[in-house]
């Protein structure tokens, strides 16, 4: 899967703040006499928004915000290999699937890092520099089956947005494979993706 890379303008708050002068102004557009105070219009008009808002994301699936162009790997692909794979396809996690397309891990830099025993990638580059052919050699015999995390956190093509928001709320991740009633993959959701097409800021 290659993620987009685009620089994405920051994601315009749901929340719209009017004033009493705004209120005024919509109200003399309507003919007839109209009998409300600002406040009224005010609450009216949030719980309004709010609705919408929750009518429009309510339609909303996984199948609807993921990427279906996905790179995944076997749990047998050498972590070498893996890397040249995440690096000419530009992503920094790619899921482990078995030959029939099941989910079985999810491969990260984390992942590679852990398993080279270095907290950062600064630390790694220094450890290159010095040990290059050690750590060339490591990568080379280690299966990404050995490495990923697992169980994997996925989510049904079907699912809907209260429900991604609750995967993204209760796991660390930024990449979450999305898969269909057979736990097969069929696209990957990143939460930036998610937060873009929902149009959040942030999911605390």
């Amino acid at each position: 899967m290659a993620e987009d890379k685009r620089d994405a303008a920051p994601a315009p708050k749901l929340n719209v703040d009017i004033s009493d002068e705004d209120i005024y102004d919509a109200m003399s557009h309507v003919s007839g006499y109209i009998d409300i105070t600002t406040e009224d219009f005010h609450e009216i008009y949030h719980l309004a928004f709010r609705h919408a808002i929750e009518r429009l994301v309510g339609r909303l699936r996984a199948a609807d915000m993921m990427t279906r162009d996905v790179v995944s790997v076997s749990p047998e692909a050498m972590l070498d290999e893996v890397a040249r794979t995440m690096a000419a396809r530009g992503v920094k996690g790619v899921p482990v699937v078995d030959a029939a397309g099941h989910v079985l891990g999810l491969l990260s830099q984390t992942d590679f890092l852990r398993q080279l025993g270095t907290p950062n990638v600064m630390e790694f580059l220094v450890r290159f520099l010095d040990r290059a052919d050690e750590l060339g050699h490591r990568l080379h015999e280690t299966p990404a089956g050995a490495v990923m995390t697992r169980p994997p956190i996925t989510i049904p093509e079907d699912a809907s947005f209260p429900a991604i928001i609750q995967v993204f709320k209760q796991h660390p991740v930024s990449r979450v494979p999305v898969v269909d009633a057979s736990g097969r993959l069929v696209g990957m959701l990143t939460r930036k993706d998610f937060m873009h097409a929902c149009k959040l800021e942030t999911i605390a």
